[in-house]
């Protein structure tokens, strides 16, 4: 049929489900459903009345999930809650029953408690209310009021409730509300710990008390060594410390208050076995007057006393006690004149079970001699430890190994000394020490043995005038000494002493010394002992050389040195990083390099020591490094402009560049050699224009900066020059090129004037030119042979300005002359030439002339104008004058040099 349309159509039967299906005002409920279109998405929850205070509805797959809030107030009665999808507006209905809400307070109580009802949602017509219970004989004085739905009232718990009750609250239109309530059934008692040795802390707890004060008793009685009992709002709080003398086994723990009898409860607590007794000294170990604590756990008894076996252990009568909690503590002396060796220290208490011990030691004293045998004149030394006694004394057995003697004590350490008495008899002796205290007699053993035999010997054995020598010996018998040589004359004066059988003494050697001798000792006990010694050449020393920076190895060298080896020191210290010294036939070489940690500035004196005794003197200056120095060249460009660091006078090995701002390149490389460095980067394609400070820092914390110019953010327009060269030998006289543009011809105002006139020009065809070289790689060596003469002619500019470089301004005029005319001379001349030869013989004399007076004049006029410029400071007059002298100079000595070379091939 024409113009019919075609709607789809579902059938649903759709059903919701309300969670809980009533309560009160201000309720949330949970709403459920299926059966609704696969076509709804979202849905809404709606009831006539506008019972809803909130809502969330959403349909998946026909289910729908949602909630909703019940306003406040809302009249109680039963309301239909409908649900309808969207879009296809499929509905489903539920009921739901709004009550009225009531509060207890308390919830619970006691008989007598008066409790407070308060409610909400009862009908507006409502004109009185009453409450009861269920079950039944829970309410007593009753009072209930309603007004515009909201009711309160209060009642009294009666005096024989008891378990759990609902409490009603009913209006005169029949509206009714509920809640539960609960009488405690009695008072109840809670202990923390059910059983426990004695001292075990007990804490107790309980509820439904109807009195204000309690009292604790346990029976049978004696449990407690304290007690403790409270009460608050019916909360019972309070404890219990098991007694000392508490017997084993079962108690019955009671709490009763002013309440009554009936107001009480009870709860059982049973008395273990605990843990042994401890008993402990610190320290377990001690001289005479050490103070010694005792102490110990868990003990049964009240009091306590201290005794020791064998007995004498104690200055005076010891401390002992014991706390309610079984914890004992105590403390004793030990006696002056208690004997070294184990005593058993014992506690006990009025309970039998308590005794303990534990063990106390003071210990054996110890005597030793250093050495333990030597001849007439050694020197003894005793020494031992753990005595108690505050003096003491030495003896011989038999006597006669010492007239003389030293012996004391220090905080139980002993000390003395003997000498082995010159009369003394060859053989074993026994040394005792004696003390005030018993038992702390101690010997040892002591041998006289022979006297070793008699040595004598110089140091050094050799050396020129000036030197001093030292004169060393042992075991002679004489009290005095004396020195002499031979011939004489080796020295004019010496000394000589013994003691203890040592000899020690010296001499310097005297002036006219020379040639071999023989030193003799003799003493007064008639022995006589000598040694040779040698007259040398004066000793010599130097250092090369005698001052230098951190690093410089210096040699070191001398003669006449009779020593076998030797070494080098410095005072003060720190001269040396390392150091070496060897003698070979009196010659001495070696030498040392100057260490990081040498000042600057400082006298240091280098001193040569000789196995021989020998020593020798020399002085080095440690110099102040030289001035560090830092360049970048170029010191500006745009982004992709290759930057080459260079550096002198660095003490570092390696090193390492940054910029701040940061970001001027992304990679650098950087390198120390000899002191120099080298390295560069690349000015970053992402590098703001405007200035950075490049920062070098070296291992050795050495700093230099420098700073760059970002002069665009633009690539660097293709370069024919560039493109050509890259990569090739070409490439680093390019660089410098670079370089002496950027950072000499670029800080003058001539040179800036010409090169913003030349830039325009040059690059206006520079891309096209390198972007065909760049495509077609066979290009660049033919192109690269044709730019051969230009970087030489630069090269001879950039030397023109360095010979000018004290007048830059001047010196970047003099570079430009020189090559804007090698360049016209080398590119032109060959093509003016060809014109030159097609003129007559006349004409070109003619020519020749009046070119060089025209570009002479032209010159004059030009150099004018760019000394204007200067003076005045105009860019766009110097741009015209430099651009003026460099096209002079292209365009004018080519052709004079070509009419020339045409007038003197011509026949």
């Amino acid at each position: 049929m024409q113009g019919s349309i075609s709607v789809p159509f579902t059938v649903t039967t759709a059903t919701i489900t309300l969670s809980p299906d009533s309560g009160t005002a201000g309720s949330s409920v949970t709403v459920t459903g299926s059966g609704f279109s696969p076509l709804d998405g979202p849905c809404v929850i709606s009831e006539p009345h506008a019972i809803i205070a909130s809502q969330t509805c959403s349909i998946s797959a026909g289910v729908v999930t949602g909630s909703f809030t019940l306003t406040s107030p809302v009249e109680p009665g039963t309301y239909t809650i409908t649900v309808t999808g969207v879009p296809v507006l499929d509905a489903a209905t539920d009921q739901f029953l709004v009550i009225p809400g009531i509060n207890l307070l308390p919830s619970s109580g006691r008989p007598g408690t008066n409790v407070l009802v308060t409610g909400s949602g009862f009908d507006s017509s409502d004109s009185g209310c009453s409450i009861s219970s269920t079950p039944g004989g829970l309410i007593s004085n009753q009072v209930c009021m309603v007004a515009a739905g909201s009711m309160t009232g209060s009642f009294v718990v009666a005096s024989d409730a008891e378990g759990a009750y609902t409490v009603r609250v009913t209006g005169t239109t029949g509206d009714t509300g509920s809640e539960s309530f609960t009488v405690p059934t009695g008072p109840s008692l809670t202990l923390s710990e059910t059983s426990g040795p004695i001292g075990t802390v007990v804490s107790a707890s309980g509820s439904d008390f109807a009195g204000t004060t309690c009292v604790m008793t346990a029976a049978p009685s004696g449990l407690f060594a304290s007690s403790a009992c409270s009460i608050s709002a019916g909360s019972l709080t309070g404890g219990f410390t098991v007694a000392p003398g508490a017997s084993l086994g079962g108690y019955t723990v009671m709490v009763t208050t002013d309440a009554g009898s009936t107001d009480s409860a009870s709860a059982a607590f049973t008395v273990t076995a605990g843990p042994a007794p401890t008993f402990s000294l610190n320290p377990t170990s001690g001289l005479a007057g050490t103070f010694v604590a005792a102490s110990g756990q868990n003990y049964a008894g009240t009091t306590c006393s201290l005794s020791s076996t064998p007995s004498g252990l104690f200055s005076s009568t010891p401390t002992c006690s014991i706390s309610g909690g079984g914890t004992l503590s105590g403390s004793f002396t030990v006696a002056t004149g208690a004997s070294p060796g184990g005593y058993a220290v014992t506690v006990t208490t009025n309970a039998a079970s308590d005794t303990r011990t534990a063990s106390f030691t003071i210990p054996t004293p110890t005597f030793t001699l250093s050495p333990a045998s030597g001849a007439v004149g050694t020197l003894v030394a005793a020494s031992g430890s753990n005595y108690g006694a505050a003096t003491c004394s030495l003896s011989s057995a038999p006597s006669g190994l010492f007239s003389s003697s030293t012996c004391s004590i220090s905080g139980g350490t002993l000390s003395g000394s003997f000498t082995v008495a010159s009369g003394a008899s060859l053989g074993g002796y026994t040394v005792t020490v004696m003390t005030s205290v018993a038992g702390e007699t101690k010997s040892a053993p002591f041998i006289v043995t022979s006297p070793g035999p008699q040595t004598f010997a110089l140091s050094p054995s050799a050396g020129p005038s000036g030197t001093s020598v030292s004169a060393s010996g042992e075991n002679y018998e004489g009290a005095t000494c004396s020195l002499s040589s031979a011939p004489s004359g080796l020295f004019t004066s010496h000394s000589c002493t013994i003691s203890g059988g040592t000899l020690s003494g010296g001499f310097t050697v005297a002036s006219g010394a020379s040639g071999s001798y023989a030193v003799t000792v003799t003493t007064n006990a008639g022995e006589t002992k000598g040694a040779p010694f040698t007259v040398t050449g004066p000793l010599t020393f130097s250092l090369n050389p005698g001052s230098g920076v951190v690093g410089t190895v210096v040699a070191a060298s001398g003669s006449n040195f009779a020593g076998a080896s030797c070494s080098l020191d410095a005072a003060p210290s720190g001269l040396f990083a390392s150091s070496a010294c060897s003698i070979s036939g009196g010659t001495l070489t070696g030498g040392f390099t100057v260490g990081p940690g040498a000042s600057p500035g400082t006298l240091y004196t280098v001193t040569v020591t000789t196995s021989a005794g020998e020593m020798k003197s020399a002085s080095f200056t440690v110099q102040s490094p030289a001035v560090l120095t830092f360049v970048l060249t170029p010191a500006s460009g745009r982004t992709s402009t290759a930057v080459m660091i260079s550096g002198t006078n660095y003490a570092g090995a390696t090193c390492t560049l940054a910029s701040s701002p940061p970001a001027l390149f992304t990679s650098s490389s950087c390198s120390i050699s000899g002191g120099r460095l080298s390295g560069g980067f690349t000015v970053a394609s992402g590098a703001s224009v405007g200035g950075y400070t490049v920062t070098v820092s070296t291992d050795k914390g050495e700093q230099m900066s420098a700073t760059f110019s970002v002069t665009t953010r633009i690539g660097v327009s293709p370069c024919i020059i560039a493109t050509a060269t890259f990569g090739s030998e070409a490439s680093p006289a390019v660089q410098f090129l670079r370089g002496f543009r950027d950072r000499l011809v670029l800080s003058t105002r001539a040179g800036s004037a010409f090169m913003e006139v030349f830039n325009a020009w040059y690059y206006s065809f520079s891309p096209s030119v390198a972007g065909v070289i760049a495509a077609n790689d066979p290009l660049r060596a033919p192109v690269r042979v044709l730019l051969y003469p230009l970087l030489g002619v630069l090269g001879v500019s950039a030397f023109t300005y360095s010979v000018f470089s004290w007048a830059p301004e001047f010196a970047v005029v003099m570079a430009g002359l020189v090559a804007s005319s090698l360049i016209g001379l080398v590119y032109l001349t060959p093509f003016t030439f060809v014109g030159a030869r097609a003129l007559t013989k006349r004409r070109r004399i003619v020519q020749a002339a009046g070119v060089a007076r025209g570009s002479l004049i032209l010159l004059a006029l030009s150099l004018g104008l760019l000394f204007a410029g200067e003076v005045v400071g105009s860019v766009v007059l110097l741009a015209a004058a430099s651009s003026a002298v460099v096209l002079v100079c292209v365009i004018s000595l080519p052709i004079i040099a070509a009419l020339a070379i045409a007038r003197q091939r011509t026949p």
